[in-house]
């Protein structure tokens, strides 16, 4: 199963963790949609020659050298973890769909910094959400009763 037909399951989502690697590079990728990507917590330290994130079927060499580039060239920016989630789209006209994985990867040498594959990472129930707000909301309407 894909991540993008997979999104559509009601209570998943799609994340890949980038695996320990070279210019420490770290964070976590959510698909958003068929075609934008989430990126939390990245951290690079903008080294490299040509950089650019590549999603490839599986989470293999070959996979990524006949993989899909996105987004723009990422040396020069170093990101430390605490700038907010950003977003990339993918080219026009193409979906997350047969892409199961993805690549900080240094275009010119074929090397990739970091990899993960996209799973299937469990979604809170709504209803425990409200419950959380509901708990939080009574807690402080007693607190200001109380004074």
């Amino acid at each position: 199963m894909s991540a993008s037909s997979a999104t559509a399951h009601v209570g998943r989502l799609w994340q890949a963790t980038f695996a320990p690697g070279f210019h420490d590079v770290s964070g976590t990728v959510t698909v958003l949609d068929e075609d934008t990507l989430q990126f939390d917590n990245f951290t690079y330290d903008g080294g490299g020659i040509f950089v650019l994130f590549y999603l490839g079927e599986t989470d293999s060499t070959d996979s990524f050298l006949n993989g899909l580039p996105v987004g723009d060239d990422l040396v020069g920016t170093a990101y430390d973890g605490t700038q907010p989630a950003f977003t990339v789209d993918l080219p026009a006209g193409t979906t997350i769909d047969g892409y199961h994985a993805i690549s900080v990867w240094c275009v010119d040498v074929g090397v990739s910094f970091s990899s993960g594959t996209f799973q299937p990472q469990p979604v809170p129930e709504p209803a425990t959400c409200v419950l959380a707000v509901v708990a939080v909301g009574l807690g402080w309407m007693r607190w200001r009763a109380s004074k």
